[in-house]
């Protein structure tokens, strides 16, 4: 049996590595042939994850970790990056001696980097967006280069979610090593979670708040890289001719996009349809799953794209139609089983309007997605990242027997 140790956040309840560990439960592997303990974070309630426990917080992490390693001895350490995922930016700048530390344990290495940044897209632009200090953008862009070279090279694998990602992490970060070099970069997606049954108390909710209207979804954070003002200018052209149609945006809103927030509040009371959207702020998983059982479309109008998208996996369950701005990831994952548009309002109308009137393209759209559905199901994505973890530990026979 192979003892993996993950370092991860495990809110919300829709979050990956939460998804993961049913994909482990659901294969048949956890504690046949994996034994997973989770390590996260001190400010987060894991009271339902009875091989769980908090171990770090921002500023510690490292050592926190470490302590509790020495005493786990795991074969395998799995860590879950996220930019974010250790608390402000800086947070970032210790995140290589975990892995060192890990190390000294005698612990394999696998790390999941969810978010590749392209240096090309390291603007004023971006950092606006990302950072919560002014860094020069050369500086940025060196921390970037580090960060990734550091990460790939410290680790004994790096799972990223596409090949566009992977291509990326290749010509940007290591583009100056050998092929021999390159060995240690897997492609394993997002998984996509079961359909399951919605209590007739969530639907009925969300009929009565939205007067039985018919629902434009957007699902995700609000912050400016979402395009949440092109979404609703594109409902405005949409909504003169289908009043019977309301705009939902679903989803947290970052207290470091307070003020972006606002200004999409004053475009929708100054484009006069303040009574056909709402906003709904942070919503539990039920009402999320809710929301998608009742919409007739789903937009994703993204400015650009780093990851794969969490939100973009439940659409894909629900099998409802997506519309989709133009972009890598979502052209590499979704282009069959979605509408790829331009970043243009009155595109976007353009397109809403086309899947409703067209219930061939709409069954099309529907099939293409069970495919996808049935290739990324958490269990298979389970299986491989198990594959992952015999590969690793091949060379060294450091799997435990039974």
């Amino acid at each position: 049996m192979i003892k993996v140790v993950m370092v991860t956040k495990i809110t919300p309840k829709s979050h990956y590595s939460r998804q993961l560990l049913q994909g482990f439960a659901k294969s048949g592997l956890l504690n046949n042939k994996v034994s997973l303990l989770i390590y996260a974070s001190k400010s987060e309630m894991i009271t339902d994850i009875s091989y769980g426990k908090a171990v770090w917080t921002s500023t510690l992490y490292p050592f926190q970790i470490f302590k509790e390693l020495l005493k786990d001895r795991p074969n395998i350490l799995h860590i879950q990056h996220e930019f974010n995922m250790f608390g402000p930016f800086y947070a970032t700048s210790i995140f290589h001696l975990l892995i060192v530390l890990a190390k000294l344990v005698k612990a394999r290495v696998v790390t999941t980097v969810h978010a590749v940044v392209p240096l090309k897209m390291i603007t004023k632009e971006f950092a606006k967006d990302f950072m919560d200090i002014y860094i020069p953008i050369i500086i940025i862009k060196m921390l970037f280069r580090i960060f990734y070279r550091l990460t790939y090279m410290l680790s004994d694998a790096i799972i990223v979610h596409n090949n566009y990602l992977k291509e990326i992490y290749i010509r940007d970060y290591l583009h100056n090593c050998s092929k021999d070099m390159r060995t240690k970069l897997y492609v394993i997606p997002h998984g996509i979670s079961t359909s399951k049954d919605i209590e007739n108390r969530y639907l009925d909710y969300w009929k009565k708040r939205l007067d039985s209207k018919r629902i434009i979804l957007y699902f995700g954070y609000i912050c400016p890289r979402k395009r949440i003002g092109c979404l609703i200018k594109a409902f405005k052209y949409f909504s003169k001719q289908h009043p019977n149609f309301i705009l939902v945006i679903a989803g947290g809103i970052p207290t470091r996009y307070i003020k972006y927030f606002n200004n999409i509040k004053e475009m929708i009371h100054r484009l006069g349809i303040k009574d056909k959207v709402l906003i709904t702020g942070f919503i539990t998983e039920e009402d999320i799953d809710a929301l998608f059982k009742l919409a007739e479309v789903v937009i994703f109008p993204y400015k650009y794209q780093i990851s794969s998208s969490g939100p973009l996996t439940f659409a894909i369950k629900h099998k409802k139609p997506i519309i989709a701005t133009k972009g890598k990831i979502f052209e590499e994952e979704i282009n069959n089983a979605a509408l790829i548009v331009n970043a243009d309002p009155y595109e976007i109308a353009k397109a809403i309007e086309r899947i409703l009137n067209d219930p061939l393209l709409k069954l099309s759209l529907q099939k293409a997605m069970k495919k996808i559905y049935l290739a990324r199901k958490w269990e298979r994505i389970a299986q491989r990242v198990y594959s992952l973890y015999l590969n690793i530990l091949n060379e060294t026979g450091k799997a435990t027997r039974k």
